[in-house]
């Protein structure tokens, strides 16, 4: 496997959650790199889509991200 499939794993635990575990392998300076905790957000879209296409998106984040385990909650 590569660091990035080892490190970008969805766990689920209910329908529409999932837990994740943010490595620090992805770090831009002391903090978690914003195009990695991108890809487990867009990464759990598509987990519970019905629609096969790609999906076009753009981030904003209103605080800095921590290392270690965080839930994902897909909503519509």
């Amino acid at each position: 496997m590569s660091l990035w499939i080892d490190t970008l794993v969805l766990s689920p635990y209910r329908p529409d959650h999932f837990k994740v575990q943010i490595s620090e392998a992805w770090n831009a300076g002391s903090y978690p790199n914003g195009g990695y905790l991108a890809a487990f957000a867009l990464k759990a879209i598509a987990a519970v889509s019905p629609f096969p296409d790609a999906i076009a998106s753009s981030s904003f984040f209103l605080s800095r991200a921590v290392i270690g385990e965080a839930d994902i909650h897909v909503t519509e």
